[in-house]
């Protein structure tokens, strides 16, 4: 891979053959200031709110880019081993909750650009990485 994520603007296209495709796709931004072209991008996820976006994952670090100009926003390190999942929280994206092949789950603010907490059972409860996760908001 070339870990470079695109962003693409996509729209309808109007009178299209039946050959061709019924969109069309403009480049509208580069995101290339993240992980490094040797550290394959695993995950990739969008802000539920606004134009950012996380990416990262063989290099055990979440990148967090403007997804509309193709910026470096904040970078979180911690994990030991590949992060496997990262998503922004329901509440809004106020935080952003990952998961590594290091067994653990940790809580980052996008704000601070800091862990918040990790969480890793010391009796070992995963034996595994833990690949995902889902997040449902309460009610």
């Amino acid at each position: 891979m070339n870990n470079v994520l695109r962003v693409w603007t996509v729209a309808p296209r109007m009178g299209a053959a039946p050959d061709e495709s019924p969109f069309t796709f403009t480049l509208k931004a580069k995101l290339e200031s993240g992980p490094a072209e040797t550290d394959d991008i695993l995950i990739c996820g969008w802000h539920p709110k606004g134009n950012a976006v996380l990416c990262g994952g063989k290099d055990f670090t979440i990148y967090l880019m403007n997804g509309a100009t193709g910026d470096f926003l904040a970078c979180f390190s911690g994990h030991e081993e590949e992060v496997l999942c990262a998503k922004f929280t329901p509440n809004g994206g106020k935080l952003i909750i990952s998961s590594s092949a290091d067994q653990s789950i940790r809580v980052w603010s996008p704000i601070k650009q800091d862990c918040q907490t990790i969480i890793k059972a010391k009796n070992g409860f995963h034996k595994a990485a833990i690949n995902t996760f889902e997040l449902v908001e309460s009610r």
